[in-house]
């Protein structure tokens, strides 16, 4: 990992030298920490079970990624992040389309006939299994690619 160093990264860019494993770090980083978004702060502060919604995504993300970067060849693999950042725009707007606005239509539907304390956990929990259904698509997906894994020996 290079952290803070950029001239160093771009320089082992340019001659090829970042690893695979680096990349699969980078796109975690990128997609699995970025989800605090999914804890939802009110006027008080998140309770236990938001926390716990906001790990299980961040496990979801973390375990995803690194599906997906097995599916790639793994250290042998070539081109991960290429593969795993193009590839999760198009099986996202995918899954979206046919998981989350659905989701999301339930969400309203939830709310009117359900307590909050019932229909909050519900859809968080809802969140997270489409969260992985999505990383298996994605993963799936990478795996397809030519010379996605290595030849055998």
């Amino acid at each position: 990992m290079y952290l803070f160093d950029a001239r160093r990264l771009r320089a082992d860019l340019a001659e090829d030298r970042v690893s695979q494993a680096d990349f699969a770090i980078y796109a975690f980083l990128v997609s699995g920490v970025s989800l605090p978004f999914w804890v939802q702060y009110t006027e008080t502060e998140a309770s236990w079970i938001d926390w716990a919604f906001f790990f299980a995504h961040l496990l979801v993300a973390a375990l995803g990624t690194r599906a997906s970067y097995v599916a790639n060849g793994g250290r042998a693999g070539s081109q991960f992040l290429n593969r795993f950042i193009s590839l999760r725009w198009v099986v996202g707007v995918r899954v979206a389309l046919a998981v989350i606005i659905p989701l999301i239509l339930l969400s309203f539907v939830l709310s009117e006939v359900a307590p909050a304390t019932v229909a909050g956990p519900v859809m968080s929990a809802s969140f997270v299994v489409a969260e992985a259904f999505y990383f298996w698509r994605l993963s799936l997906h990478v795996a397809s690619v030519p010379s996605a894994r290595p030849a055998a020996a």
